[in-house]
């Protein structure tokens, strides 16, 4: 991170130093977390940083303050009871902690509510593995019986969008039958889940005798699936550049409702998007891989926002072949 332009007062902004660093930040939650002081190999670990990002950054903390050293032969660390924003402090990393178990105690809540209820459902990839980004969406997969698809899905679409208003987040969610599952949900798979409801993953799936065939499904969409991918990396970098074509599409969308409200839900689905979400979030869910991304890019809803310098810049990096065989360009 490049230095201020400007050195602020050190009593009048003690946190710039406190927290001017994100080592700084994970050390301090560690210390936060833990019950007894803890040594720079044991911190270095839990806030998961090499050693030597560690010991800069207690010492930077230790300057400050708001750390402190204990012992002479194996030092020890401890936030320090002495400094005034002790207290700040912990209740900030407190409801760090708490918005993350809120946002999982309210989605255990919903699926809960499902009667009847469905096989299993979780959190899986970045969130569930630690490794989320800023603005990336919260994947929560629901496997049910296929003739509940329908209805879960308008209360779970209807549920999570009030809570992605309340937390300014984006949940993915995939749908699954069985067969869905058995065809997608990989054993040996690395990533970990975060189980919301119902059996683990791995109980579901079918013995070795019988995966025969599998994995078979969905590739005749496989190069429509790529085309509009790119079609959503393209949308994506204007987005970001324009993040004016949010309204108007919307904007579009409620006249389309207007004129005619029985539209398909992946058109309501848009505008709540659209209305709730930041640009970062829909750039991030328009070149996402999820089936949720999928699904959304097929809709023409961005594309006929457009100025039409956007769109003659669209058609040109796109192609002509490319936009007649994925049919995605009105």
């Amino acid at each position: 991170m490049r230095p201020t332009a400007t050195r602020q007062s050190a009593l009048r902004c003690p946190l710039n130093d406190i927290l001017g660093s994100e080592a700084n930040v994970r050390i301090l939650r560690a210390l936060f977390a833990s019950q007894s002081p803890l040594a720079r190999s044991d911190l270095a670990r839990a806030a998961a940083l090499s050693p030597t990002g560690a010991r800069r950054a207690l010492e930077a903390l230790v300057e400050t303050g708001v750390v402190e050293m204990m012992g002479a032969g194996r030092v020890l660390y401890r936030v320090s009871g002495r400094q005034q924003l002790l207290q700040p402090l912990r209740a900030l990393f407190e409801a760090e902690a708490a918005f993350a178990e809120r946002i999982e105690a309210d989605l255990r809540e919903l699926i809960s509510k499902l009667d009847p209820p469905p096989l299993a459902a979780w959190i899986d990839g970045p969130f569930a593995d630690g490794r989320d980004q800023v603005n990336e969406p919260l994947r929560v997969i629901v496997v049910a019986d296929a003739a509940l698809l329908g209805r879960v899905e308008e209360q779970l679409r209807r549920k999570f969008g009030e809570l992605e208003a309340e937390f300014g987040i984006v949940i993915d969610l995939a749908l699954w039958t069985r067969a869905d599952f058995e065809v997608a949900f990989k054993a040996d798979r690395s990533e970990a889940i975060i189980l919301l409801q119902g059996a683990p993953p791995n109980s579901l799936l079918p013995s070795k005798g019988n995966e025969r065939g599998r994995g078979r499904q969905g590739r005749n969409h496989a190069s429509v699936d790529r085309d509009l991918l790119e079609l959503g990396r393209h949308l994506a970098k204007i987005v970001r550049s324009d993040p004016d074509l949010l309204s108007r599409a919307a904007l579009r969308l409620k006249k389309r409702l207007v004129l005619a409200p029985d539209v398909p839900s992946d058109v309501k689905e848009w505008l709540h998007i659209l209305e709730h979400n930041s640009p970062a979030q829909v750039a991030r869910l328009l070149e996402g891989q999820s089936e949720r991304s999928t699904r959304l890019r097929q809709s023409p809803v961005l594309v006929s926002a457009l100025t039409p310098n956007q769109r003659q810049k669209l058609d040109r990096a796109l192609g002509r072949g490319h936009r007649s065989e994925a049919g995605v360009l009105p």
